[in-house]
């Protein structure tokens, strides 16, 4: 198993580093969250973490076809604050709740046009954007399930959770 990360490692290197002049100086496998910017959300799913000196990338890698099937790019000069310590993701063991063994980084950044989200899809996708009417033409006047498809503000900061 060891010889299928290292091989992801490289696969992933090779393929969303872009940039010649970036350096990668580690590449290691570690769990995320399956959802992008959010800590606690179940499942975790194994992905490809690289540190360049310009970047964090982490690559959301299927296993099956040993093929990137998404990548975040996270420029270092948006990254505010980072936080290392106990992460625990799951009470049903003890194992699960070793604090030794069970620790965690969360990157805290600013979203910006130098921090890319790339995902291979293998098929076609749509986006229809919700309508623009007021709140009193709607429904529910703007308090229930439709709210959830409003427009909201552009998040000041977005999370990448590592375990």
């Amino acid at each position: 198993m060891e010889k299928v990360r290292e091989n992801a490692i490289e696969l992933c290197s090779k393929q969303v580093i872009q940039d010649e002049s970036e350096d990668m100086i580690h590449g290691w496998t570690m769990l995320t969250p399956a959802h992008q910017n959010t800590v606690r959300t179940l499942p975790f799913q194994e992905a490809v973490v690289l540190l360049t000196d310009a970047a964090v990338y982490c690559c959301k890698f299927d296993w099956t076809t040993e093929k990137v099937a998404s990548f975040e790019k996270i420029d270092l000069r948006s990254v505010s604050k980072i936080r290392y310590g106990t992460y625990i993701t799951s009470t049903i063991s003890e194992a699960q709740m070793n604090e030794r063994l069970n620790s965690g980084v969360v990157v805290v950044y600013r979203p910006g046009k130098e921090n890319v989200v790339r995902t291979n899809t293998r098929s076609l996708q749509n986006y229809v954007s919700p309508s623009d009417k007021g709140q009193e033409n709607r429904i529910d006047g703007g308090t229930g399930v439709l709210s959830w498809l409003a427009p909201r503000a552009p998040a000041t900061s977005q999370v990448l959770a590592l375990k």
